[in-house]
């Protein structure tokens, strides 16, 4: 008997220390699971941080090439506009300086055919003022005449 309870005793003894140990692996691996838990989530966690980071930067990057390419367009277009206006600008004062040229060219010659014109009026008027005093002469000169013829007749 007191060997059977003595067995009994290591038996209880032995079932004691096979339960303490389970139950100390056990707590063992609920913590191990809590660290792989944590673990997984911390990894999620930082993903998701990553993935939303990337967006932005994505987003940003998509901004700024629109904006480069608003800036492009709009520096485009006013080239477009600046090179018409020198071009308009070009073509207006050449026609304004060759309109300039022909009016002056025209001026010339109207102030030369004018000056010309002049000039013959002026000799024809010198030619005309000649022939009266020519006239005038030959008219008094022929009263003279008769006068004269008068009285040599009267004398003789």
């Amino acid at each position: 008997r007191q060997t059977v309870d003595g067995l009994g005793g290591q038996v209880k003894q032995s079932i004691d220390d096979v339960g303490q140990n389970v139950g100390g692996l056990g707590g063992h691996v609920w913590d191990s699971l809590g660290v792989v838990g944590s673990k997984i989530r911390h990894g999620v966690d930082s993903v998701s941080q990553g993935s939303e980071n990337l967006g932005h930067r994505i987003l940003e990057d998509f901004d700024g090439l629109g904006s480069r390419i608003t800036q492009g367009v709009a520096g485009g277009v006013a080239g477009s506009i600046s090179v018409g206006q020198k071009a308009t600008r070009s073509v207006v004062e050449g026609v304004s300086q060759r309109v300039e040229e022909v009016a002056k060219t025209v001026g010339g010659r109207t102030a030369k055919n004018l000056d010309t014109y002049s000039d013959r009026m002026v000799q024809n008027l010198g030619h005309i003022t000649q022939d009266v005093g020519g006239i005038g002469e030959g008219l008094v000169r022929g009263v003279g005449g008769i006068g004269e013829g008068l009285a040599k007749g009267v004398g003789g």
